[in-house]
């Protein structure tokens, strides 16, 4: 997964809605990144606002909650941190049913540690 995201990033795209329904399992034993549907070319100096209505609530940068609209890998690699979580401990990081909910368990997990 990480090598598939450092190449993404590499060719200046954005995933944007990474999570481990959209990593697939090659029968080589490889991990495939899928679903580009919100996939986006970036720029090193950001030109144009995107929207920030990407990233499935579990996996989305805290960022993208408060409607910033200039952001670059650092939403994937915040994914990418969920995702490992998740494997890691076989249950989501943080689960929640709403954009409220989901901000208020990011920031009890930094304001505890």
């Amino acid at each position: 997964m990480l090598k598939g995201v450092e190449y993404l990033h590499a060719q200046w795209i954005l995933h944007r809605d990474l999570k481990p329904n959209n990593l697939f399992l090659s029968s080589t034993g490889v991990v495939k990144i899928g679903d580009f549907g919100l996939a986006r070319h970036f720029a090193a100096s950001p030109s144009r606002p995107m929207t920030h209505q990407v990233a499935t609530r579990w996996y989305r940068a805290p960022e993208l909650f408060y409607g910033c609209t200039q952001y670059g890998v650092g939403i994937d690699m915040w994914a990418v941190g969920c995702i490992i979580a998740e494997f890691l401990l076989r249950v989501p990081l943080f689960p929640a049913d709403c954009d409220l909910s989901q901000l208020a368990k990011i920031f009890e997990v930094s304001y505890h540690t």
